[in-house]
């Protein structure tokens, strides 16, 4: 937890043609993913996402997350996720 993240300015475009989800979770999913974090040295999965398309509504993808892990039992286990391409 105590390395230093600086990059003496540099910023690496080497994957800069990948995309990237960016999420805003509940703060008690956020708390729930720390204290997991901070419990365990080995990388488990907190959640993963669904994703459902409905044969009839092709343009309309549903995402779901759900969480996984004993550390969820105080908080829901499945939210749905909004898209926005445009930000």
């Amino acid at each position: 937890m105590g390395e230093d993240h600086r990059n003496d300015g540099f910023l690496d475009m080497g994957k800069a043609d990948k995309s990237v989800w960016l999420m805003k979770c509940p703060v008690a999913v956020a708390k729930s993913w720390k204290n997991q974090a901070a419990s365990s040295s080995d990388s488990l999965p907190v959640a993963k996402v669904v994703f459902s398309l409905d044969p009839l509504k092709p343009d309309e993808p549903q995402f779901t997350m759900e969480m996984v892990g004993s550390e969820t039992e105080r908080i829901p286990k499945s939210y749905t996720l909004n898209m926005f391409k445009d930000f």
